[in-house]
């Protein structure tokens, strides 16, 4: 194949691919420093086992969990339940215009002549359910005073109403103006011959493989979850890392059991991996002015019969007070994480990073 030729499929691909959110400017906001927070449920928490949490994705994923029989519902804007998630499944309102408008990142279009009685159907038989809530992000921008003076800001708040059983409640939270305060960056150490390798920038960064040989990628369960064999690539789709894959993508995870499932042909292939993600928004104290590696990781593999791994490193780099951000030579607090993730493919040489930012309330988690 033609050497031009191959260059244009290789950015198609990294441009379909691997150009996806969960980098800098994820967060349902372009500009890095704001972070959509929850703050808890009010007036009074979710029974044990019960969460609900607001997690990265192409926009903020309001993420709710209830492995009870009691219901759980979420309420639509005019009032309506739209969402019922307990043991029994996730039941949706499919009357309701809530529920096209938080199917999909940039907002679902609600079709004409919605009734007006509520109309359920089951779309999944799992217990946990994440849906796009525009509530969860208004429009909002801090003031150039606020930017000048690099301190946290609360610049709006947001309210999720909730129903458990016949109790009232409401998940809240609001957006937070954070100052950058550097970035972490995720390289590769080590890879076994027959592979070469390269870490995806992001809020959940990932690995760009190419394989000479047959390879198997162990999931973060201790299971295989991705193959190559004879130059096609099959994933388990019911594996956890698979489904990190696919819900930082902002894609529907499969129900039920579902079989190994073709999702690639040719000799490279690319996932996002929670193993590669420092799960904190910033390392120890006394670690922030300085180039520190702040986590090593490592994801099993076998390649051609032999076991081996990937190995690599998270390291934090402060941002010089008064600078531009780690590698962003125009300084403009842009969100260039696009950038990188698709050079990254093209060159399989790139270096970037991902903005971190002081550290923001926690709301229960998933």
């Amino acid at each position: 194949m033609p050497v031009v030729r191959l260059l244009r499929l290789v950015l198609v691909a990294s441009v379909v691919v691997l150009a996806v959110p969960g980098t800098a400017g994820a967060h349902s906001y372009a500009d890095p420093a704001l972070r959509t927070v929850l703050d808890g449920i009010q007036p009074a928490p979710l029974p044990a086992g019960v969460s609900v949490a607001v997690v990265p994705s192409v926009v903020d994923q309001l993420v709710v969990t209830n492995p009870t029989s009691e219901v759980l519902e979420v309420l639509a804007t005019g009032g309506e339940a739209f969402l019922r998630v307990s043991s029994a499944g996730v039941l949706a309102n499919l009357n309701s215009p809530d529920w096209y408008l938080t199917g999909t990142p940039e907002g679902g279009a609600v079709p004409a002549g919605l009734g007006a009685a509520p109309r359920w159907a089951r779309v999944s038989k799992g217990s946990t359910w994440a849906e796009f809530d525009p509530r969860l992000h208004p429009a909002v921008q801090p003031s150039a005073a606020q930017r000048r003076a690099g301190r946290d800001a609360v610049l709006a708040v947001w309210r999720v109403p909730l129903r458990f059983g016949t109790t009232s409640l409401a998940a809240t939270g609001h957006v937070l103006f954070s100052p950058v305060r550097g970035a972490f960056t995720v390289a590769v150490t080590t890879a076994p011959a027959g592979l070469t390798v390269n870490a995806l920038q992001g809020e959940l960064p990932g690995l760009f493989v190419r394989s000479s040989r047959d390879l198997t990628v162990t999931g973060r369960d201790g299971k295989p979850f991705l193959r190559h064999e004879s130059d096609v690539w099959r994933v388990e789709p019911a594996s956890p890392s698979w489904l990190d894959n696919e819900r930082a993508k902002g894609r529907a995870v499969p129900t039920g059991t579902p079989r190994t499932t073709q999702v690639a042909r040719g000799p490279s292939y690319s996932w996002l991996d929670s193993r590669l993600r420092y799960p904190h928004d910033l390392p120890p104290e006394q670690d922030l002015g300085s180039r520190t590696v702040v986590q090593r990781w490592r994801v099993p593999v076998t390649v051609g019969g032999a076991t081996g791994a990937i190995e690599g490193t998270v390291t934090w780099e402060p941002r010089v007070v008064g600078g531009p951000l780690p590698h962003d030579s125009e300084g403009s607090g842009r969100s260039w994480g696009w950038l990188v993730v698709v050079a990254s493919a093209v060159v399989l040489a790139v270096s970037a990073t991902w903005i971190a930012r002081r550290p923001r309330a926690r709301g229960a988690q998933q």
